[in-house]
Formats: C-alpha cells, structure tokens, sequence
C-alpha cells in the first residue's frame, strides 16, 4: 500500500490532526479492545469504553472516576514557571460507567508536568499516567489479533502513519536548540527492528552551514566509547558525558585532541580513514566526523577537504548543555547518561527508553 492509499494521509506532526485519526481508530475499535488498551497504558481496571469525543473542556461535570492520561513524544518535563490556573480543553475524553478516560497528547515535544496537574485537577483525577507514543504503539500493536478484520487493518494503516512520523520507536533524545529554533544539534538512542542505534544528528538553522547524521550500531557506539576510556580513562568519560562538564575546561584537553576513533561507518569510506570524535583547541568544539590521519595534525583532515559542512559538532558549553535535562528539552538524566557513556549496559539502557 502507498501512502496515498491510507486513509489517514497526508502526513503531519499537528497535534490536532494526529489526535483526531487517534480518536477514529479508538471509535472503531470494540469496547472491549479499547478497555485491554486503556489497562495496559494505565495499569488501571477500567470497565469497556466507547464513544471519544475531542477537546472536551476539563471545568464540565467529571464521572465519580477519570483517569488522565499524558501521551507525548519525549518525557514528561517541568516548566518551570507557574503557568495560568484551571485547565483547558483536553485532547481526547470517553466515559462509561461513571468512569472517564481523558488523554492529552504532545506530538512534536514533551507534556509538561505543570499542564498535567492542573488538568488533573480540573478533571478531579484519581490517577495520572505519562505513556509514551511508541507504548501506545505496541498495545495497538499486541491487540490487533484481538481485532476485526476492518478495525485491524485500519490500525494497520495508523501504525504505518506513526511510523512516517518517527512515533513508533522507544528512544531517548538529547537535544540543543539554537538560532529560530530551527538549528538542532542532537544525541538520540532507538531502538529499531530490536537493535539500539546511537544517532548524532545536526542540522544548521534554515538548512545553512553544518548539517549531518552519524547512525552508530550499538557495537560500533560502544568500542568508540571504549576507545575513548582507553586513551584518556573513565574518570574522563564520567567528568564529559555523566556530570556534564564542558570538554574546554578539561587540563587533559589543552590542545588539538583525539578523543576515540573506530573505523569508518559509512560504505564509500576508504578502510585507512577512521570515524574521530576529536577536541579542536581553536573553537572549544568537539567534532564527531571521518577523517584522514595521515593529514592534517593531531587529529586529521577532514574526508572532504576543503570543507567542514559534514560533521557533528558542538562548541563552549553546548555539550553539557544538549546533555542536561531542561525546563524545555528531557535531554539525558544523569542515570541515563551513566548507563549509556560510562557502563555501556545495553538492557539498562534499553529499560530507559520512552
């Protein structure tokens, strides 16, 4: 089936538009499936539900019970900063038997802890539960045998929607925003088809300058990060990558630095080059990018010379800044960011996973 064919197209990250195909695959789904789904997402006993209505105001008349439920792209975040009282319109609500189920969804970023409260106390909340959209894929997922043909192969064709727009897979992103908010430079761990992949992502504001991804297997992630800790030892991978200290204010680091290297990841890449996560002194950068050895100092000349465009980067303070947890971005906790820089335990790392 292409795209075109399914009838939940065109795609779009708007958060009304993907609520509202939510609601009509929930609507066709039996009572039963939808309460199985609900259990799963919440781990509440909750009677066979039907009927979804969108953007339902949270100061009308609540059933005795309501369970609230924050469906989001990224982890749960803390504002910050009060934010007006009362709640607002909820994305998705359904009753039965005086209980409710009531879901607000975030398709591009994290809900926020702040939004949760005040709607679960608009709602009366007995409970409130932050699911990530790839649990909500796999209870679809799981449920399909459960289905009739029709509303199975609908959710069939919401799953391929989900997939389109990167809402499927557990992962846990790292992120620094810069410019209009449309300069990105990332870290993000998938899990895909069962296998961890560690991205580096960066992508300049309106597509000028600097802009590559570096898709590392799980393997290749780790002997990078084994031969870092060979070269400069783990108490140096703790101070960078788990406490969040920036690479300029390192005494190892006073000069042009290699930090780890392993061979090229990329298939057109000649065997005597190597993938380099480097230190440059000039603009307290750190680099991650293919280069040759036997050119260009210390740490290499880039595998296209004559321009630095297709590199990982990040200068001053803005690794520990894409690392931290923010008001506004989840970034990697400090549990997080030990399991995977310094321990390299993939099952931990797979556990934290959204």
């Amino acid at each position: 089936m292409g795209f075109a064919d399914n009838p939940f197209a065109p795609v779009t990250h708007d958060e009304r538009t993907v609520m509202n195909h939510l609601k009509t695959v929930f609507n066709r789904l039996s009572p039963e499936v939808q309460r199985e789904i609900i259990n799963e997402l919440t781990g509440e006993k909750i009677p066979a539900i039907d009927g979804w209505v969108s953007e339902r105001e949270t100061n009308e008349p609540s059933p005795e019970t309501v369970h609230l439920i924050g469906l989001s792209k990224e982890p749960p975040v803390d504002f910050g900063i009060e934010e007006s009282s009362g709640g607002g319109p909820v994305d998705l609500f359904t009753k039965a038997d005086q209980t409710g189920i009531a879901i607000e969804g975030k398709t591009r970023d994290s809900i926020r802890n702040e939004q949760m409260s005040r709607y679960a106390e608009a709602l009366s909340a007995n409970s409130t539960t932050n699911v990530s959209w790839s649990d909500l894929y796999r209870a679809l997922e799981r449920m399909q045998p459960e289905m009739a043909a029709y509303p199975a192969g609908l959710v069939d064709e919401f799953l391929v929607y989900l997939e389109s727009i990167d809402l499927h897979n557990p992962h846990q992103t790292a992120k620094y925003v810069w410019g209009n908010d449309d300069g990105i430079k990332e870290i993000q761990v998938v899990e895909s088809d069962g296998e961890l992949l560690v991205i580096w992502r960066v992508q300049a504001a309106e597509g000028q300058g600097k802009q590559d991804t570096r898709v590392l297997q799980w393997d290749e992630f780790t002997e990078l990060f084994e031969d870092i800790e060979s070269r400069h030892g783990q108490d140096f991978v703790e101070r960078i990558f788990v406490n969040g200290e920036a690479p300029y204010k390192q005494p190892e680091l006073d000069s042009d630095t290699v930090l780890g290297e392993i061979d090229p990841i990329r298939d057109h890449v000649d065997d005597d080059n190597f993938l380099r996560l480097n230190y440059h002194e000039d603009n307290n950068s750190v680099k991650l990018r293919t280069v040759r050895p036997s050119e260009g100092g210390t740490v290499g000349m880039p595998h296209n010379p004559g321009t630095d465009r297709y590199v990982w980067y990040a200068q001053d303070d803005e690794l520990p800044q894409l690392l931290a947890t923010t008001s506004e971005t989840p970034g990697f906790d400090k549990e997080f960011r030990q399991v995977l820089f310094r321990d390299r335990h993939r099952s931990k790392v797979r556990a934290h996973l959204w």
